[in-house]
């Protein structure tokens, strides 16, 4: 097989050369489709269920969330391992799918079983499974701070804290996951999540004979809007809606909760105290031994990691952020993939240096070092073929796990082969050297 092979190879010079060269052009061209990272992502499929359980101890939580869960999702198709973690708070269950599972397909009926297991849940408790993302997910980490000098930066810590952590959460956050295609979810750590507080007052409750429930009630439709249909007046058309979202906490201490006899209003401000406060938090995050807000870009599974990371970079620069607020860089992958590329072309360079001179030196023929030498760029190219079809991202271990000694024995040995017999066989015609070869 071989020797036809070469037959045909040298029999065919033209064609020979140009379909090397055509594989060549085609893989330098495959090259930007091949995922590149820094590291592999040996990431087994597994989609994890989370369910936040409000203040239920740990006890409680695997016997009314962590069990039910985790009975109901037993049983799927190529399902090998089910973990779990219950803690306060938080009900965590990890489940294992066999390798070459599509991951669509599993989180598609972990889904449909979280479903089922509503019913059996407390009230109140709503099991989500995370976003599609990796171990090696988190590409991206900076932090929302305020500006040197600015009205923002002299506030008291904790205030200062809740307003970044807002700007986080609803100006940030959106924008990120709106200008990068690559990003599956932005997670939000530190500061305090924003919360209204109605401080109850007992005592003017009880002068009103106005109870928790009757308050509760009233304020359970707060943010909900309804039509009206509409009404046709000359022609024209006028809409009819409730609207009744509060966008200040003035319109809030405003809401009627009930009536006197004599029809005046008893609103929430009569009976109450209407504040701004931090959500009560188990954690924070911290840079350089201050408070900060931190936000994670986690990278959809499957994603080029250098691709993904420049277009965070580039969707930083375009943030439209409040005058006294602004977003730094903490840590990204860049700097990672930028020294594995480095490392890879320091040594092929290297490497090919080295097969020149080596050859030089041994066969004192300038073109066969070369041609041996240029078989280490060209088996890189090749490669990049196949890593597309398979899917392997390019990273320090597969590039680093090509073997130079082992791209350039054959060529050597065969290099060395066609030179001596050249030499030896100088009286025999073309066609007789390719079929002696």
């Amino acid at each position: 097989m071989l020797s036809r092979l070469l037959n045909i190879s040298l029999s065919n010079p033209i064609l020979s050369t140009g379909t090397v060269f055509f594989l060549f052009i085609y893989s330098f061209f495959t090259l930007k489709d091949v995922p590149i990272d820094a590291v592999p992502d040996i990431t087994n499929t597994q989609v994890i269920v989370i369910a936040k359980t409000g203040s239920l101890d740990p006890e409680q939580v695997e016997k009314v969330v962590t069990f039910p869960l985790e009975t109901e999702l037993m049983g799927m198709p190529n399902l090998i391992d089910v973990r779990s973690v219950s803690k306060f708070g938080l009900s965590n269950i990890s489940l294992i799918f066999k390798e070459g599972t599509d991951i669509y397909q599993a989180r598609s009926m972990v889904l449909e079983r979280i479903s089922s297991a509503q019913e059996k849940l407390p009230k109140g408790i709503s099991p989500t499974i995370v976003p599609n993302t990796t171990g090696l997910g988190e590409i991206f980490f900076y932090t929302v701070e305020a500006k040197q000098g600015s009205k923002l930066a002299s506030l008291p810590e904790k205030e200062r804290l809740l307003y970044l952590r807002t700007v986080q959460d609803y100006t940030v956050r959106p924008q990120i996951k709106a200008l990068v295609p690559g990003i599956v979810e932005v997670d939000s750590n530190g500061g305090y999540e924003k919360e209204i507080h109605i401080d109850l007052n007992p005592n003017k409750m009880k002068f009103w004979g106005i109870t928790i429930d009757q308050l509760i009630g009233e304020l359970s439709t707060i943010g909900e809007s309804f039509g009206g249909g509409f009404i046709e007046n000359d022609g024209k058309l006028a809409i009819v809606r409730a609207y009744g979202i509060k966008k200040s906490l003035n319109s809030l201490s405003e809401v009627t909760v009930r009536r006197t006899l004599t029809g005046s209003p008893i609103r929430v401000s009569d009976i109450a105290e209407v504040k701004e406060h931090g959500k009560q938090r188990l954690g924070g995050a911290s840079s350089e031994g201050k408070e900060i807000v931190l936000g994670t870009a986690m990278m959809l599974r499957g994603e080029n990691s250098f691709q993904v990371n420049s277009d965070l970079n580039r969707a930083v620069s375009l943030l439209k952020l409040p005058e006294d607020v602004q977003v730094r860089i903490l840590l990204e992958r860049s700097f990672l993939i930028h020294s594995t590329i480095l490392t890879v072309t320091k040594n092929l360079s290297e490497g090919a240096v080295l097969v020149i001179l080596t050859l030089f030196f041994i066969l004192y023929n300038i073109k066969a070092s070369i041609i041996v030498a240029a078989i280490i760029p060209g088996s890189m190219l090749l490669t990049a073929i196949f890593m597309k079809v398979f899917g392997i991202s390019a990273n320090l271990m597969s590039l680093g796990a090509i073997d130079f000694g082992l791209l350039v024995d054959a060529s050597i040995v065969i290099t060395e082969n066609v030179l001596t017999r050249f030499e030896r066989d100088a009286i025999f015609s073309r066609e007789e050297k390719s079929v002696r070869f």
